[in-house]
């Protein structure tokens, strides 16, 4: 599901994979709340946390070009 959601997000959005697993991937993960995976944090270009989307689904990349087509 999520290379679907890359694929159809590509020109808009950088996809980002985190293995929360690992040390490093474990503190992302705490560091954002994650509890479900897949999970996507959504940053503006600034670096400002916009959303949390933690129910990945057939509308999550629609979702996610909206997100990038607000300024």
């Amino acid at each position: 599901m999520v290379d679907g959601i890359e694929e159809r997000t590509h020109d808009v959005a950088a996809v980002v994979r985190i293995d929360i697993q690992t040390a490093d991937g474990g503190r992302v993960a705490e560091r954002y709340g994650l509890v479900f995976t897949p999970s996507f944090v959504i940053f503006d270009r600034q670096g400002h946390l916009v959303e949390r989307l933690g129910r990945v689904d057939e509308t999550t990349a629609d979702r996610l070009r909206a997100l990038a087509a607000t300024p």
